[in-house]
């Protein structure tokens, strides 16, 4: 398992552990059915093949270091790629690519729709939509899409607004670092201090609620992309660590001024189960519910 900022990405073993999906001839054959979003680890086979991407297509390298080839400018370029380095290869595109070896990669997808419904971004007006990015580089992308593969594999455990944080700071970091290498500026911002007291009030009187990123942005009257950046600047937290917080802050209050099981307590403020309450709790106070309620 691994931690961040508050946050629990329950990454379970290492690449040597995962179960890959062989594919040939290249990432662009890889389809599968989603609601614009998927993450799938791969084992690419060689190739040399002009694909079409279908989607907006993520591979984050997983070996320690392996080549692979693009055609550009009628010739081959050459990029090493090592762990953790990965390539954005936008929707519509077509590119040459030649690979001589086999490589594992975690391969993230989204689809133009998904983008523009998600952060109003408008791709077709953007130069990120015309070619591939190869050899982009930033420690957290392999650790977000890891942390997403395994939420994805085990059917979303921690509820819908873990696995959408998850996604949309995949796609907002990887939108950050190619708009940088592309000589453009990322937007900033912040929460105004109204909508933020206007979506504290409602998550707090909806805290028995599997809430979704959608939901809690459309208080926010934003888009999930934006609020989840703008909440994150106002408050240093992801709105899935927040929730997280104002839960266990309630758990504590009901432990220390109620004879309410813990199990139902778990219950009154969404968890899956008392386990997966008493394991957040831990981590956020130190000490299990029942040694709390002591």
């Amino acid at each position: 398992m691994l931690t961040g900022g508050g946050a629990i990405y329950n990454i379970t073993g290492t690449r040597d552990d995962m179960q890959f999906i062989d594919v040939a001839p290249g990432i662009a054959s890889f389809c599968r059915e989603s609601d614009g979003f998927n993450v799938a680890a791969l084992n690419i086979k060689p190739h040399e093949t002009e694909e079409m991407y279908p989607d907006w297509y993520v591979p984050i390298h997983l070996d320690p270091a392996s080549e692979i080839q693009y055609w550009k400018r009628d010739s081959f370029h050459c990029q090493v790629m090592r762990q953790g380095m990965f390539n954005l290869c936008p929707q519509g595109v077509t590119e040459k690519v030649r690979a001589r070896v086999e490589q594992k990669i975690i391969l993230v997808t989204f689809d133009q729709r998904f983008i523009e419904k998600t952060t109003q971004y408008n791709v077709n007006s953007n130069r990120l939509q015309h070619n591939a990015h190869y050899g982009l580089v930033d420690n957290s992308i392999l650790y977000l899409a890891m942390a997403l593969r395994a939420d994805f594999e085990a059917g979303s455990p921690y509820g819908r607004l873990y696995g959408q944080s998850l996604a949309l700071a995949f796609m907002g970091r990887i939108f950050d670092i190619a708009t940088a290498s592309d000589g453009m500026k990322a937007e900033q911002g912040s929460l105004s201090t109204s909508r933020l007291n206007r979506v504290t009030e409602y998550i707090k009187a909806h805290l028995n609620k599997n809430l979704s990123l959608n939901e809690i942005a459309d208080v926010a009257c934003l888009t999930p992309f934006h609020f989840s950046r703008q909440f994150k600047n106002a408050t240093h937290l992801s709105p899935h660590q927040f929730v997280l917080k104002l839960k266990i802050e309630h758990a504590e209050k009901l432990l220390t001024t109620t004879d309410l099981p813990i199990a139902d307590i778990a219950l009154e403020l969404g968890f899956q189960s008392q386990s997966h309450f008493t394991t957040v709790f831990h981590k956020m106070v130190g000490v299990t519910p029942k040694k709390f309620k002591r």
